[in-house]
């Protein structure tokens, strides 16, 4: 099969949906699968782009921004006009790429739409004209941990009733999420669960080697995954284990920065507390393998109760302990002391506690860890998951000849 994953997510490098989709792209090219990515729109900021190439490849999958940039000007008077231009070109120009893809020998089955946006209606437009289906993917509640202007409640409203009928079939990260979408999708309309992709060979075996660390890793610019909480807990914890230390990989704007420091400098653990910005997923991988502990401090809202956070089956598969938050389905697939360790979300004298105990005991924590690993690997393992999104898709596939046909 041939299929076009299409959204507005950092690629190669990023966070999050760009890790899912870069794994997920890389699996269905290691089953066989011709394998494009098209992002339409820039997704970063002027000078502090990550990723710098319009095109290219990574791995065996062929990538393109069709905005033909990767990142926005600097901010000026001019940035509205940009956004709309690049908005409208991005639009044409992959209407265009689709059409050079299809003309090649091997034509596209799939369209793989990783967000719901405007540009939804073009990409349908496209797959009804050139008998193509296509196939949604939802990590959380639209628009969650987001505030939607006032000018977009009616286009967020047409997008939230009526985008997803034109869905033929959708991957989701929870069963919350499929119930939710369910009541907007047609009936004919076919889920999958997949809460986590992970890519295993990225991982070296485990050495042991870990030092006095605890990491968190992750977009710091909302409120999401609870940082300034994270660091409230640790100015808890910090005197009494005075040779570690915080890492916080990852970036926010420039004023969540500087907030995020000011905490630190409350807390008293400015000198213990540090800051890597935006590292390479290989950098990262290696800075989540030599630490002691991996800490996520998901406070309990809407977008924990759907979603399922991709860098957990990362945290996992290092083998090292792993605290978070007892939110949404994570209790339900794993288990407290077994293969993670869990806190009472919002709770900031539980999370102390909880990293008191695995800090004083981090043989025993270890051996958790090492539990998770297992986990992990037998139930987020990237070729798996990709076999069942295979599946989805030639389903699809299948029950659009089959309506033709009759």
């Amino acid at each position: 099969m041939k299929i076009v994953i299409i959204g507005k997510f950092p690629y190669p490098q990023g966070y999050g949906l760009s890790i899912f989709c870069g794994n997920l792209a890389a699996g269905l090219s290691q089953l066989g699968c011709t394998v494009r990515v098209f992002i339409i729109w820039p997704t970063e900021s002027g000078g502090r782009a990550v990723n710098k190439e319009a095109s290219g490849k990574n791995g065996n999958v062929e990538f393109r921004y069709t905005c033909g940039r990767t990142d926005y000007p600097s901010p000026g008077r001019m940035l509205f006009l940009y956004k709309a231009w690049f908005w409208v070109y991005g639009i044409f120009a992959l209407w265009s790429h689709l059409r050079k893809e299809d003309r090649g020998p091997e034509k596209i089955d799939t369209l793989l739409v990783t967000s719901i946006s405007s540009y939804i209606w073009i990409v349908k437009l496209y797959a009804f004209l050139s008998g193509k289906t296509m196939v949604c993917y939802h990590g959380e509640y639209p628009a969650c941990g987001q505030k939607v202007p006032w000018y977009r409640l009616p286009a967020f409203w047409v997008e939230k009733r009526f985008s997803h009928l034109l869905a033929d079939g959708m991957i989701v990260a929870t069963g919350v999420l499929a119930g939710y979408y369910g009541k907007y999708t047609r009936k004919d309309c076919l889920f999958c669960r997949i809460p986590i992709l992970l890519k295993t060979e990225d991982f070296p075996e485990p050495d042991g080697n870990v030092g006095n660390v605890l990491t968190y890793c992750g977009d710091m610019s909302n409120s999401k995954d609870g940082v300034d909480f994270l660091l409230r807990v640790f100015g808890r914890v910090a005197p009494m284990f005075p040779d570690f230390r915080l890492q916080m990989i990852g970036s926010a704007p420039q004023c969540v920065m500087e907030n995020l420091r000011k905490i630190c400098e409350e807390e008293n653990i400015a000198d213990r507390v540090v800051f890597t910005g935006v590292l390479p997923h290989k950098q990262v991988i290696a800075a989540l393998q030599k630490s002691a502990v991996l800490i996520l401090t998901r406070p309990a809202n809407k977008q924990a109760e759907g979603g399922f956070p991709s860098k957990l089956g990362e945290y996992l598969y290092t083998g090292n302990p792993v605290l978070v938050s007892a939110v949404g389905e994570l209790p339900r697939i794993l288990t407290d002391r077994e293969n993670v360790f869990f806190a009472r979300p919002g709770d900031m004298e539980d999370f102390a506690e909880k990293l008191k105990g695995i800090l004083s005991d981090l043989p025993s924590a270890r051996e958790t860890g090492r539990r998770g690993r297992q986990f992990a690997s037998e139930n987020f393992n990237c070729r798996h998951q990709c076999e069942k999104i295979l599946a989805l898709c030639k389903t699809v596939e299948q029950n659009r000849r089959g309506n033709i046909n009759v």
